[in-house]
């Protein structure tokens, strides 16, 4: 799901349950309007355990 705020455009996956140590890699591809350098903020992924312990994982920020 893309949704837009005042922030800028968010990105929205629901990847449903997983298992322990389970992978899953999602992807995306940037296309700018125009050329240049842009940063890009760090993603970040919320998620709570069965124990209903919530969390939330960040990465790098990224330089286009």
């Amino acid at each position: 799901m893309i949704r837009k705020t005042e922030e800028g455009t968010e990105l929205i996956w629901k990847i449903g349950d997983m298992k322990a140590k389970e992978h899953r890699i999602l992807s995306y591809k940037i296309k700018p309007l125009v050329g240049g350098q842009v940063k890009l903020p760090k993603a970040y992924m919320k998620y709570s355990t069965s124990d209903e312990k919530r969390y939330k994982l960040f990465s790098r920020q990224l330089t286009i």
